[in-house]
């Protein structure tokens, strides 16, 4: 569930993204989704983005619940656009998802040896 967007940088600015991606070890575009996806969560939380249709939040949401309650979770893309949707940092959901399955995991573990 991404999308694709091609962007010119200055001449200028495109060489100082590609030191700063060989600096950290990474690929420009890779940094550069980075520094957008950075910018995009700032500018929604000072509320310069409008909100996100319901609809959208509600299916993602759904898809997020159905895979936690059967034992999985979603893509970190998809769990990074329910962060977004729902203007809370992708770790919180990360986090909630890995304490949910290693609570899911005890459990079975402990079932197993009564």
């Amino acid at each position: 569930m991404s999308k694709r967007y091609y962007v010119t940088l200055p001449e200028a600015l495109g060489d100082a993204l590609e030191r700063w991606a060989q600096a950290l070890g990474d690929k420009p575009a890779s940094l550069a989704a980075f520094i957008v996806q950075k910018a995009i969560r700032e500018a929604q939380e000072r509320g310069e983005i409008p909100p996100v249709e319901s609809d959208e939040v509600k299916e993602l949401s759904h898809r997020f619940l159905s895979s936690l309650a059967s034992g999985s979770r979603l893509p970190n893309g998809e769990m990074a656009v329910l962060a977004y949707l729902l203007n809370v940092k992708a770790e919180l959901l990360i986090e909630l998802c890995d304490h949910t399955l290693k609570q899911e995991q005890n459990t079975e573990e402990l079932n197993q040896h009564r």
